[in-house]
Formats: structure tokens, C-alpha cells, sequence
């Protein structure tokens, strides 16, 4: 018997309009909600155009809108007190708000493109809880780009901004963007935090919050760019487990894994690493460093299991789809060794438990949390146990939660 599981509905849009009127004193005219993003397999996709699977979860970057008319755009936070105010011809990092600087790259980065807009004011509110990386970066820049296409509507193409803009219904809603719509707004995310002297917004991130369908995991082939929806409904629920544990990236750590792969692959004589087979990398370990044959056999590795777990969502095979979960963990640990010890040990207590199907690290690791496939019957009582026997080893309390996977942005 197949199940179309909700753990809970859309998120309400209540706080941030609340949170506008409070900071701006009147209501807003718009709201845009941008689901978050749990990369389920796949490392360094963007890099070496790989394969990547993600699924857009029930956790949500909110911004609530509305125009104003005197040539500036005010921007608020629900976790900063004071607001961002600049006129629209003078678009800068604020380093005093750092928060501020990705809106105002895709404001600058729209302009680019030919998007003509005014002022106006802004509220930022995010339901995605602190600690797990879920595309925070990548939801908050399609959100604003979404929101300025609510307030001053465009069409988006790969060469800029087609001159007829889309016309609102009688309802005041947009047409839904087309998939190179999609396309070409993620890529001036990812483009826009280029700007930025913080980690970049990769491209997987706001293509998975715009493209992603509810109940379908979302297949992105980061080299056709293209992203294929497979139904991800039946017997099974995607649990996240916190470690409790705030995790930095080291500075310079997307750079040297690029580095490292680039270099890889020029002495396999291989564009990038996705055109690599395993027998290839077997024959040539040789001219490899240790280092460089251990990243390349993981995103070889992974980009063959993605294939496999393709085929298995396909056939609804959960439990052979849960396999090449437990495969990616032990790769990415392993070789690529990007776990840490508290996700380490969330993956081996999943294992104990009967209802675990699969489990592995959040994303490319260091993000804080594991993604576990967990039986319909069995997810709830998945959740105390996990909680208890964490904390019995680590003396933290953890609140996993379900999630629900819903469409992308409109």
C-alpha cells in the first residue's frame, strides 16, 4: 500500500506578515515562501557537474513585501533588530549587516540582466531551524529575486530580461515560471553570491527550491542541467536528525576540495571528474596523490549510486534506495572524509534501529545533521529512540523532526 505522507501542512505566513507590519507599520502588499533544501546524494555536484538528489522540505525562508515610492529599499530581519535602508542607485555590502549583502547582490545582479525596479520594503523570516544547513543562503536569494518579480513583474532568460512582462491573472498571480525560467533565475543566484566574500550559492540550492514537486525526489544533472522528478511516495519518511552541534565551514574548504578535483582530473586527462569512470580511475590511481584518488573514487562513486537509486526510486524499491544511502555515508566519511564524529554516530544508531531503512550525512558534510529513511509505522517511535540514545552517548538533547516534501517556489 502506497501513502502520499504529510507531517504538516505549508507553513503559515502569519509571522512574517506580522513581522512587517510591526517594523513597517502598515501590511504588505506580497508574500513569497521558498522551501528549504536536504541533499540527499551528492557531493561536489556543481563543481565537477555531477549528479546530485535533493528533496524541497516544509521549512521556509519567508519575505513579505510591499512598494514604496521615494527611491529606497528597506530591508528586515526577524533576528536583527535594526533595518537596512539604501537608495536603489547606491546598492553596497553593509559590513555593519551582513545578513543584507545576498538580497542586495540579486538586486545588483538583476539589474544586470535588464530588470527594471523601484523601492521597497522587506521582511525576512525563515522557519528552518538553526544549526542544519538546508539552503538558507540559496532560499533567501530566490526569495528576493521572487519577490521583485511580484513587485516589478519580468521574464528571465539566459541573455537577460525580455522586454513584455509576464501579466497577472484576475487574481493579481503571476504565471508559474517555465523550467528555463527555473534555470536561468538559479544560475543568477548562484552568479550573484560571486559577489560575496562568503561560500557561494550553489547552483543545486535554488534550482531544488524553484524546480522540486511534492512528494518527488528531484534528480539535477549539474552538467545537462537539467532536473528530473521521480516519485518519492510509499512506505517510507525522510527524518533529520540534528547533532546539536554549531559547525563552521573552514575557510577556503569549497576551494580546496575544487582544487583538488580540478587537478585530479587534469592527470586522469578528464575535463572534470563526472566523465571519469571507475575502471579509468582504478587504471590511472598512480598519477593520482592520495588525497586526489580519495575525492575522486567518492564523486565517482556517488554520481554511479545516484544512477543505481534512480533506477530503485523508480521501481519503488525503498529499501534498496536505502542501501545506497548507507553507501554514500561510509564513501563520504570514509574517503572524502567530511563527516563528523556526532553525524557518524546519528548513522550508526539509525542502523540499530529495525525501522531505519537508509541514513547518511546532510549534503557534503559538516552541515550538522543526518537525512534517515524511516518506515511509515516506524518514524515516530524512530524519533524518541534517536533523541534518547543520543543523548545517552553525548549528554545533548536533539529534536529530530519529519519533513514533509512540498513544491518549489512559485
Amino acid at each position: 500500500m502506497r501513502r502520499a505522507w504529510s507531517a504538516q501542512p505549508q507553513a503559515s505566513t502569519v509571522e512574517v506578515e506580522r513581522l512587517f507590519k510591526q517594523r513597517f507599520g502598515y501590511p504588505a502588499t506580497h508574500v513569497v515562501q521558498v522551501p528549504g533544501c536536504v541533499q540527499l546524494m551528492g557531493s561536489q555536484a556543481d563543481e565537477n557537474e555531477g549528479l546530485a538528489m535533493t528533496i524541497a522540505v516544509n521549512r521556509f525562508l519567508q519575505m513579505a513585501s510591499a512598494p514604496r515610492y521615494d527611491g529606497r529599499i528597506a530591508l528586515a530581519n526577524a533576528l536583527c533588530d535594526q533595518q537596512e535602508v539604501f537608495w536603489i542607485s547606491q546598492i553596497e555590502p553593509n559590513p555593519a549587516a551582513p545578513w543584507a549583502n545576498l538580497p542586495k547582490a540579486i538586486l545588483l545582479e538583476l539589474r544586470k540582466h535588464g530588470v527594471n525596479f523601484t523601492g521597497f520594503n522587506a521582511a525576512i523570516y525563515s522557519t528552518m531551524p538553526p544549526g542544519i544547513q538546508m539552503g538558507e543562503a540559496g532560499a533567501l536569494a530566490v526569495a528576493t529575486a521572487l519577490t521583485v518579480r511580484k513587485l516589478h513583474p519580468y521574464k528571465l532568460t539566459e541573455t537577460g530580461c525580455l522586454s513584455r512582462a509576464p501579466k497577472p491573472d484576475k487574481h493579481g498571480r503571476l504565471p508559474p515560471l517555465s523550467r528555463p525560467e527555473q534555470l536561468a533565475l538559479a544560475k543568477l543566484c548562484r552568479d550573484a553570491s560571486h559577489r560575496l566574500d562568503s561560500p557561494p550559492v550553489k547552483l543545486t540550492q535554488p534550482l531544488t527550491s524553484l524546480a522540486s514537486k511534492a512528494f518527488h525526489v528531484t534528480c539535477l544533472d549539474c552538467h545537462n542541467l537539467t532536473a528530473e522528478k521521480i516519485p518519492f511516495i510509499g512506505e517510507a519518511v525522510a527524518v533529520l536528525c540534528p547533532t546539536g552541534v554549531a559547525t563552521d565551514e573552514p575557510t577556503g574548504r569549497q576551494e580546496l576540495f575544487g582544487r583538488v578535483c580540478r587537478e585530479a582530473a587534469a592527470k586522469l586527462r578528464a575535463r572534470v571528474i563526472r566523465t571519469v569512470d571507475p575502471a579509468w580511475l582504478s587504471a590511472h590511481k598512480m598519477r593520482l596523490t592520495e588525497l586526489e584518488y580519495r575525492h575522486a573514487y567518492h564523486i565517482v562513486g556517488e554520481n554511479q549510486r545516484i544512477v543505481f537509486a534512480q533506477r530503485a526510486l523508480y521501481e519503488g524499491d525503498f529499501i534498496q534506495f536505502g542501501q545506497y544511502l548507507w553507501q554514500s555515508h561510509e564513501s563520504a566519511r570514509d574517503f572524502f572524509q567530511v563527516s563528523t564524529a556526532e553525524q557518524d554516530l546519528l548513522v550508526e544508531l539509525a542502523r540499530q534501529h529495525p525501522g531505519c531503512i537508509g541514513a547518511r550525512l546532510c549534503g557534503d558534510g559538516l552541515d550538522g545533521a543526518t537525512v534517515n529513511l524511516v518506515g511509515w509505522r516506524d518514524y515516530e517511535n524512530f524519533i524518541s529512540v534517536m533523541a534518547a540514545q543520543y543523548e545517552r552517548h553525548t549528554g545533548r538533547r536533539i529534536q529530530p523532526f519529519a519533513c514533509q516534501i512540498v513544491d518549489g517556489a512559485a
